[in-house]
């Protein structure tokens, strides 16, 4: 096997433009690292099995300059999905979801967060709170919610954080400038390619999306074809100015950021059970729900979002290849990109239930991916 434990180390964020097509200064990309490196560094420990009765809640102070630690909220929504989420659970608090506190005296906060170098889209869909207000969006199927306060809350629960920006810049100062602003990219160079295996999956249908006995050809052909293919860049440059392109190379890396807490979340069950299944396929409905929830806040962040009444009245009205060609036309738009995928999972199944394949084989994947990494 090709020993791949050498890093692959890419600057792709620098890639990224606004939706008028120009740059994003260079402070706010650096933020961007800075606050990707700190956040999975600090919460790589954190992991949920299904049923766990825990959520993620991190308490962000935001001060003054704000730019860093809203690029710290920003990295929390991208990465922090777990497997204990619940969008069908009755009861609004037994869904699990994420909770991100944003403390800040600044009375135009929600409209900075809503810029698009931080969370853009994701708070006009997600449950958000106000000081104690009635929460808008409440019974949202997206398992990010953000609460607003202005006075620090206590911290009492076992997976309460406070994260202060004197905590930030001391981790940024004490780690090198390599370790910050560079991603090693093999986790989502081979995330990507998980949809050059072709026919194998491609042609399967969605009944039974989670038989997981289906996918082992392309299981195969990913290990044995796809992985052994040389590294190549994640975002060559002749693409660097294709916005479309850009989003879908740097979503690999949102993806593959969150393979480790899946991981350690199936190796602590088969340390608590000692169960000789395999877990992968025990969990395989659980994987794909977090993955989907995951992806919907992703593409929320990335300035897309879900077809209005309008456009899911025509999309209604379209059969085979026009349905396919409207469906891209609308996420390919550059200044207002919408995508039929973003919604429930349980309205996914009716609208698009073929979607659902593919992360069933992507969560299946990353054993493999990350056994090929540590090679």
């Amino acid at each position: 096997m090709k020993n791949h434990s050498a890093k692959y180390l890419e600057q792709p964020f620098e890639y990224l433009k606004r939706k008028n097509g120009e740059a994003f200064d260079s402070e706010i990309v650096a933020n961007w690292y800075k606050a990707r490196a700190f956040v999975l560094n600090k919460f790589s420990h954190i992991a949920f099995l299904p049923g766990d009765v825990h959520h993620f809640h991190p308490i962000v102070m935001v001060d003054n300059e704000c730019g860093l630690m809203l690029s710290v909220v920003r990295q929390l929504a991208l990465y922090a999905h777990f497997l204990n989420y619940n969008e069908n659970f009755p009861d609004i608090k037994g869904r699990k979801r994420t909770s991100i506190t944003i403390i800040s005296n600044n009375p135009n906060i929600l409209d900075i967060i809503q810029k698009e170098e931080y969370l853009c889209n994701l708070p006009k869909y997600c449950s958000l709170t106000i000081e104690d207000k009635e929460p808008r969006n409440k019974d949202s199927y997206i398992d990010i919610e953000i609460e607003i306060v202005k006075t620090c809350p206590s911290i009492s629960g076992d997976f309460e954080y406070l994260i202060t920006p004197d905590e930030v810049k001391a981790f940024c100062d004490s780690h090198d400038s390599q370790q910050i602003f560079s991603i090693d990219t093999r986790r989502a160079i081979w995330t990507q390619r998980l949809y050059y295996v072709g026919s194998e999956i491609d042609n399967l249908p969605y009944e039974d999306i989670h038989d997981v006995e289906r996918y082992s050809l392309a299981l195969n052909i990913f290990q044995y074809r796809e992985i052994r293919r040389g590294i190549t860049p994640l975002i060559p440059k002749e693409v660097k100015y294709n916005t479309n392109v850009i989003k879908e190379s740097l979503s690999n890396i949102f993806c593959s950021d969150c393979f480790e807490t899946r991981y350690k979340a199936i190796e602590q069950y088969y340390s608590k059970s000692n169960t000789k299944i395999d877990n992968w396929k025990t969990f395989n409905s659980a994987l794909c729900m977090s993955e989907h929830a995951r992806w919907v806040s992703e593409k929320l962040i990335m300035g897309y979002r879900p077809l209005n009444e309008q456009e899911r009245l025509t999309d209604d009205c379209l059969f085979g290849e026009e349905k396919t060609q409207y469906r891209k036309q609308l996420k390919s738009k550059v200044k207002d990109p919408a995508h039929i995928d973003i919604c429930s999972l349980s309205d996914l199944l009716r609208i698009d239930p073929d979607n659902l394949k593919y992360d069933s084989f992507l969560m299946l994947s990353i054993p493999t991916i990350i056994k090929n990494e540590r090679a």
